[in-house]
């Protein structure tokens, strides 16, 4: 999910300027570019600064509930993302 939401701002945002981000340098960038999605942001800074550096056995132990709420999360921010023009 984290590969997604970089993906997705590498194609509004210069690479230059996303592609090296990572932890609460890119959870700021989310919330901060979260437009519409603003209520995302909290469960998508703990995506990008902890879950994306685990292993999938420790990603296996989260409750289908963490996993529902962290995919929802990135759909919203997906779709309500605000580029500035």
């Amino acid at each position: 999910m984290a590969e997604l939401l970089k993906r997705t701002a590498l194609a509004a945002w210069p690479r230059t300027e996303v592609a090296s981000m990572a932890g609460a340098e890119w959870a700021q960038f989310l919330r901060t570019h979260a437009g519409k999605a603003g209520a995302a942001a909290p469960v998508l800074a703990t995506l990008v600064s902890d879950a994306q550096y685990r292993d999938a056995a420790a990603l296996a132990q989260w409750p289908d509930s963490r996993v529902t709420a962290t995919a929802a999360a990135c759909q919203q921010w997906i779709a309500g993302h605000h580029v500035p023009v």
